[in-house]
């Protein structure tokens, strides 16, 4: 019950945007040292259990994962510790607030507390050093870490690509399908071939498939709305292609049935504007620069400490 309640606790904190971090509460087995604190398999364990449900590493991998990770919480920790960097009484109560708004009661909170084994001091230890070690990586990081205008533009002008709306079609729908118990499947794709004469004549479209169609928004005229190319079968888009607004399709055969596809407008592709798209672009640098600047603060840490792992 313990290892399941320190996991909870810990998915609490993910959801409040901290670090993971594991407070060993009784010693194991050591499996590294990090200057002159230890980390030990019972720690390795228990942070398994905070991973994801898709995290696709298994096994050694997946615990090696896990044991760097704390290794640098360790040295988060110290720098902080070496630093004078503290919580205030203010922002712990803070954390902890919202933490407990997450239960139904109070009743609830203190519940879960006795069965995880885990004391209300253990409990705010444990938020403590996620909140330094949060509050390390803002100082350290991401106050470092900043996207100039001329950044952006730059990225903007050599990824064009990244920013191109496709050519889009608003479509109308006719649908016949197959496996009917009224009719056969060559008597649907007769129907279907049928209508099209019919169209082709000039009846409306709209009242053809209020009519007879199988298909979506029969009521409103099998109207589908905008679709991107790119986003349809190739045998659809295929028989689109070169058709212009009013102009239908011939009959195409799908596993669904036997569907007719008019045109009613198409519109082009074309490059977003800069100012449209410069917030996203500036999210994704400074994203890239954060992850490059903590891979760097972290290597150096690592580089002034005494690191042994297990044998």
């Amino acid at each position: 019950m313990k290892k399941m309640g320190i996991a909870f606790f810990v998915f609490y904190c993910g959801m409040l945007g901290g670090v993971p971090f594991l407070f060993a509460t009784t010693v194991g087995k050591i499996v590294a040292i990090v200057n002159d604190e230890v980390i030990t398999q019972q720690e390795v364990d228990e942070a398994v259990l905070t991973l994801p449900p898709g995290d696709s590493l298994q096994g050694e991998l997946r615990r090696q994962k896990v044991l760097n990770r704390l290794i640098e919480d360790k040295l988060i920790l110290q720098k902080a510790k070496q630093g004078g960097v503290l919580i205030s009484p203010g922002e712990l109560e803070e954390v902890i607030k919202k933490v407990k708004n997450r239960f139904s009661s109070e009743e609830a909170f203190e519940k879960t507390l006795l069965d995880s084994n885990l004391s209300y001091k253990e409990f705010e230890k444990q938020h403590e050093k996620q909140l330094l070690i949060k509050k390390m990586v803002t100082a350290e990081v991401r106050a470092k870490s900043t996207v100039s205008p001329r950044e952006m533009e730059e990225y903007y002008k050599a990824h064009g690509d990244e920013f191109q709306s496709p050519e889009a079609w608003r479509l109308s729908n006719i649908l016949i399908r197959k496996g009917s118990s009224l009719r056969t499947d060559e008597a649907a794709r007769q129907l279907a071939k049928n209508l099209l004469k019919r169209i082709r004549k000039g009846e409306d479209f709209a009242a053809l498939v209020r009519g007879y169609s199988e298909g979506p928004r029969r009521e409103e005229g099998g109207e589908l709305g905008f679709v991107e190319r790119g986003k349809l079968l190739k045998e659809i888009e295929a028989s689109l292609l070169p058709l212009r607004p009013g102009e239908v399709s011939y009959v195409i055969e799908t596993p669904v049935g036997y569907h007719l596809f008019r045109i009613e407008e198409k519109r082009k592709g074309k490059k977003q504007d800069y100012k449209e798209v410069k917030g996203k672009i500036r999210d994704f640098l400074l994203q890239e620069k954060i992850k490059k600047r903590y891979g760097e603060w972290i290597s150096q840490l690592k580089k002034e400490a005494y690191i042994k792992q297990g044998e």
